[in-house]
C-alpha cells in the first residue's frame, strides 16, 4: 500500500459517508413535506 492508496482510500470513505448523510437529510425533509401536504388534505 502505497501513501497516495491510503489517502485515496480516505477520501472515497469521507465522500460516501457525506453522500449518506446527505440521502438521510433529504429523504427526511421529502418525508416532512409530505406529511404536511398530507395534512392540509386531510383539513381542506
Amino acid at each position: 500500500m502505497k501513501a497516495e492508496d491510503i489517502i485515496l482510500r480516505i477520501k472515497y470513505w469521507q465522500v460516501r459517508q457525506y453522500l449518506a448523510v446527505l440521502m438521510q437529510n433529504i429523504s427526511s425533509v421529502l418525508l416532512k413535506v409530505n406529511r404536511r401536504k398530507n395534512t392540509r388534505a386531510i383539513i381542506s
